[in-house]
């Protein structure tokens, strides 16, 4: 160990760094560390894609997919891949990320002596977990979880959910993932300019998501919701930033909904934060509870946020950022006609609209800032590497 002076190392561990809302605070976060205290790796396997957006003097790991995933059958001798590896590198601090890369690099990093932390995205790490990873390895996070020194919600509305997996309250920590402000930032002189590259119309009113096509996303509900609310206004657009196994699907659920020609598939886009300056309201179709950072990116950009729920239940934990009637609205796919009639009501209210969007960027100052988020997360390293050495 680093029984020196700062800076310490510090190393990431997350399943890859795909196109997803943990992989990029992941990059965000290593970046933003404070290189007088941290030295930064990541360990991860494939797909490296946002890795391109990574500090030079990041060091990234690529490991076997084994290691950083619960596949049958499991590979305990990870455990040793992480412990090596936390020696080898001289690491100070192990933060795991994602429920599936976390249970081999907190054993490993905790048999190294090193302190762990883990920070959880919440319920979407536990969807579609197969009947065997139920029944056999979730018993074991009760032991794996008396490994972590700190648990790391995304916010207050998280730890509820954490204390259900039976996390140890007293270890749990709320940091926010937070929001670049400065590249997530509202630039209104470009709103014309990419509704018309998108092929927008004149006087379209733009809904927007951004999002990975998959099944927990429920980008669906958005398609839905846009057949719904053309009913009441011919205007309204429907532009979705994002790429996935399920475009076909979506693509042909628009058609039978007989919104193709109004519904505009862009596919994976690098520059998103340009791309969210043409939408009048953003939407958060969510079956998780947990809010998305592509949230968060609205936010920033200025846009008032919909948050698209199957019932009253799972809307409840976004309380704490989407305000009623403020910056946005939480609405109910089981009343579809009520939600429509919302959107359609508040797309011709253009200065209701600009409040609603200037208040969601002072939500976002307030609560959601990535350095503040960043500093937090330095203090929890710093604490623990500390009270290791003495």
């Amino acid at each position: 160990m680093n029984t020196n002076k700062p800076p310490y190392n510090a190393l990431q561990v997350i399943n890859s760094l795909g196109v997803g809302g943990a992989e990029t605070y992941v990059v965000r976060l290593a970046n933003r560390l404070d290189r007088e205290k941290f030295r930064v790796w990541i360990a991860c396997g494939e797909p490296l894609t946002v890795a391109a957006d990574l500090r030079p003097d990041v060091g990234v790991i690529l490991l076997e997919k084994e290691a950083i995933r619960l596949g049958r059958p499991l590979h305990w001798r990870h455990i040793l891949t992480f412990y090596q590896l936390v020696r080898r590198l001289n690491i100070d601090v192990v933060h795991t990320h994602l429920q599936a890369a976390s249970y081999f690099a907190r054993v490993g990093g905790k048999l190294a002596g090193r302190p762990v932390v883990y920070s959880s995205t919440g319920p979407p790490e536990f969807a579609g977990a197969p009947v065997w990873l139920e029944t056999h390895i979730w018993p074991l996070r009760k032991v794996t979880y008396n490994l972590v020194d700190r648990f790391l919600a995304g916010g207050q509305e998280a730890i509820p959910w954490m204390q259900q997996r039976r996390m140890p309250l007293s270890k749990v920590r709320a940091i926010p993932y937070g929001v670049d402000l400065e590249e997530f930032s509202p630039h209104p002189e470009l709103i014309q300019e990419v509704r018309s590259q998108i092929g927008l119309p004149p006087g379209a009113q733009v809904l927007g998501v951004i999002s990975r096509l998959s099944p927990l996303k429920r980008v669906d509900y958005a398609i839905r919701l846009l057949a719904a609310v053309r009913q009441h206004t011919a205007h309204a657009h429907l532009v979705i930033a994002g790429d996935g196994p399920l475009r076909g699907e979506l693509e042909a659920l628009a058609e039978d909904l007989g919104v193709t020609e109004y519904t505009h598939f862009l596919g994976f886009r690098n520059d998103v934060p340009r791309v969210a300056q043409c939408y009048d309201l953003y939407l958060f179709p969510q079956e998780s509870g947990i809010i998305g950072s592509a949230t968060l990116e609205a936010m920033g950009c200025g846009k008032p946020v919909i948050i698209l729920s199957r019932d009253n239940t799972e809307a409840a934990i976004e309380k704490g950022t989407v305000l009623e009637g403020e910056n946005g609205h939480i609405l109910v796919m089981e009343r579809l006609g009520e939600a429509a009639e919302c959107l359609a009501t508040l797309l011709q209210q253009p200065e209701r609209l600009a409040s609603m969007g200037r208040h969601s960027r002072e939500l976002a100052e307030t609560k959601w800032d990535l350095n503040r988020s960043v500093r937090a997360v330095e203090a929890i390293y710093e604490e623990l590497v500390t009270r290791k050495q003495h």
